[in-house]
């Protein structure tokens, strides 16, 4: 197991190499830069523009050939600096931490959703297979997974507003400060993040329980006279669950980088909302500095969901 997880690790260095490469220039590849962006936002709000543009590239780093510029961030980040932002000239590291609680608030929140609703649904729609609480089920999974979060999130901040005047508050509260009025504005978006991920769920659960109710060690614990609730949830349940961890270990991310169209609809401030600002304004450091935390937070998920097979599955061997 040491070794396994030895080698998992170094293998993260290169591929977090490869995925700062593919960000790093990407972004530089899209149409205009940070230069346009302030020039146009100091115009929009009425401010002269007396600064010329070899000066604010100079100013900002960006007048030395991008590979320089790759190399003194990569410098930074084994100092723990991944660099300042262009637009705000803060740490991003700073900016990341400061938005990083709403995200996982919301991401928590909506896995907890999501396990509270797919589980119970999966074990019982698999153990009354092609009955009416089945077909019920299944419907509730599709129908979950069809419905676009985005318009869903959209219809609910529209459409109560006009009929019943009442809308989703967009004045974030912390948690530290109202507790409530803080979980308030958290459980809509939550719920509706968890939608698509609770029929997914769902209908896996749903179909790995059915294949493990067909083993033999299931017959034979039927055989035994053990109470149904006994054979599905000390026998049949935790051999069921791998798939299911799998499925949670995608979800795992949304703890970091939230939800980007949920958290720009809701004006929750996390960094999901925070990387499409800093995409729109064209702040390379920032934008870099969000993905590479996301590839971290991915690899890292993918090493412990490995590593929670062993648990699960005592035919997992690693070496």
């Amino acid at each position: 197991m040491a070794q396994y997880f030895t080698r998992r690790l170094l293998f993260m260095i290169p591929t977090l190499f490869f995925i700062s490469l593919i960000v790093f220039f990407s972004i530089r590849a899209l149409p205009g830069d940070v230069i346009d962006m302030m020039v146009a936002e100091m115009s929009g709000s009425g401010a002269s523009v007396e600064i010329s543009r070899t000066q604010m590239l100079h100013d900002l780093g960006l007048d030395l050939p991008v590979f320089v510029q790759y190399g003194k961030w990569v410098g930074g980040i084994f100092r723990g600096d991944l660099g300042l932002s262009l637009i705000t000239r803060r740490p991003a590291l700073e900016m990341m931490l400061q938005r990083l609680p709403v995200s996982m608030e919301l991401g928590v929140l909506a896995m907890l959703f999501t396990a509270l609703l797919s589980l119970p649904l999966g074990i019982w729609s698999a153990i009354r297979q092609d009955t009416v609480s089945d077909y019920i089920g299944r419907s509730v999974a599709v129908a979950f997974i069809a419905i676009p979060g985005f318009w869903l999130g959209t219809m609910v901040m529209v459409y109560p507003s006009i009929w019943w005047n009442w809308s989703p508050s967009i004045s974030f509260v912390s948690f530290v400060e109202n507790p409530l009025e803080n979980l308030k504005m958290f459980l809509l978006p939550a719920f509706i993040i968890a939608m698509a991920t609770t029929g997914g769920m769902m209908r896996w659960i749903r179909t790995m329980m059915l294949e493990t109710l067909r083993q033999d060690y299931i017959r034979t614990a039927w055989s035994k006279g053990l109470k149904e609730r006994t054979v599905i949830i000390r026998h049949a349940l935790k051999n069921s669950l791998i798939p299911v961890v799998t499925v949670f270990g995608y979800m795992v991310p949304m703890l970091v980088g939230g939800s980007v169209i949920i958290e720009q609809i809701f004006s929750l401030p996390g960094i999901g909302r925070l990387m499409l600002e800093s995409l729109l304004k064209r702040d390379y450091t920032l934008v870099s500095a969000i993905n590479l935390l996301i590839a971290i937070v991915v690899l890292a998920t993918n090493l412990l969901v490995d590593i929670a097979y062993g648990w699960l599955d005592p035919r997992v061997h690693y070496k």
